[in-house]
């Protein structure tokens, strides 16, 4: 079976073409908006914080502290973009960036809010599941993946909201089954690590996973990376599936994007999978079903 990452998997279910032209082709918009500057703040974040854990796992000192990580990574970045020709729209202009983010690992690291002893590896690479990278593996004392969330602003009710994506996104689902089969064990938890630079905070979160979520969202991926694949000029995984679900009588299942909230807050459906793991019996509190239409 051919798999995805994560998020050139979700790219695909937002819009196959997306997909195509940004992950295939390579083609990006010339000017750069304020969802570039949040990647390369949150990335440049990421480099800083990680480089404490490697150390702390045992990897040689740097010359540079992870404060300075970030800083000369940014900096690298936003230099690279500027040659490469993309122009910054102008309430986008990173201006001193790289130095927030600096202070902002600083402060991190000062108030470090993972034990030692719980840090298991740092980004591992499960290559044989999709290239997922979960940023850190715990244990804690459960086998838990753990992803650290940047962001320059959060205001408190967007903050709880937030926490309710990721809780049960299409990227952690995959990090949880990634983790448990790269090393032959369940993972009991995943984990959100969130960060805000102004006003500067740090939120821990564990989520407990729950089975039957995650079994909807692997019906959910073989079917998305099936369809992938045969679009890649790969039809094997897709015939085979269609083959597996003919002899029960059932076309292919959908595929869910696992994104649950939308222009109007909750998704409408959300709960049908969340709530009642699409049992029609339960499902009833809170739908009709009218047949199709």
């Amino acid at each position: 079976m051919k798999v995805y990452s994560p998020s050139q998997t979700t790219a695909f279910m937002d819009n196959p073409m997306y997909r195509e032209l940004c992950y295939i082709d390579g083609w990006h918009p010339i000017t750069l908006g304020y969802p570039d500057r949040a990647l390369v703040a949150g990335a440049g974040f990421n480099e800083g914080a990680l480089a404490h854990y490697r150390t702390q796992l045992g990897a040689d000192p740097m010359d540079t502290s992870p404060g300075g990580v970030a800083e000369e990574y940014i900096k690298d970045r936003l230099a690279r973009l500027e040659q490469q020709g993309f122009q910054w729209k102008e309430d986008a202009d990173p201006g001193d960036l790289a130095k927030s983010v600096k202070t902002a690992v600083e402060r991190y690291i000062a108030q470090d809010p993972l034990p030692k002893d719980w840090l298991v590896a740092v980004e591992p690479s499960y290559t044989e599941f999709g290239n997922a990278r979960p940023d850190i593996v715990l244990r804690s004392p459960f086998l838990t993946p753990a992803d650290v969330k940047f962001k320059q602003t959060l205001d408190e009710d967007r903050r709880a909201q937030a926490i309710s994506e990721y809780a049960y996104s299409w990227q952690f689902m995959h990090y949880v089954w990634a983790t448990a089969g790269f090393y032959g064990e369940p993972c009991r938890n995943s984990c959100l690590i969130l960060v805000r630079m102004r006003p500067f905070n740090v939120w821990v979160e564990f989520f407990p996973v729950d089975p039957e979520l995650q079994l909807i969202w692997y019906v959910s991926a073989r079917s998305a990376w099936a369809v992938m694949a045969a679009m890649d000029g790969y039809p094997e995984d897709l015939l085979a599936l269609i083959a597996e679900y003919a002899v029960k009588g059932q076309g292919i299942p959908p595929w869910h994007t696992f994104k649950w909230y939308g222009r109007y807050g909750r998704d409408a459906m959300a709960a049908a999978i969340l709530d009642y793991k699409l049992d029609e019996g339960l499902m009833t509190q809170s739908y009709i079903k009218m047949g199709k239409a």
